[in-house]
């Protein structure tokens, strides 16, 4: 898989958008998680460098239709 296979923000690649994703990018933003360089491409998805508590805003709004990716 990878980014250029997977959905913008499925950091568990898991096929859909969900609260675990953005769990996931919470969790590493703050150090309790460690991701591979494929999940923070894909959980970064405000465009900046980092994965923050933003990313996984947006990752949860979209998981519920509230926001596009």
């Amino acid at each position: 898989s990878g980014p250029a296979a997977s959905v913008k923000g499925d950091v568990d690649d898991d096929g859909e958008l969900s609260y675990n994703d953005a769990l996931l990018v919470l969790r590493a933003s703050i150090g309790l998680e460690t991701l591979t360089e494929d999940q923070e491409a894909l959980g970064n998805v405000d465009g900046d460098a980092l994965l923050s508590y933003n990313d996984a805003l947006k990752i949860l709004l979209a998981s519920i239709g509230m926001e596009e990716l």
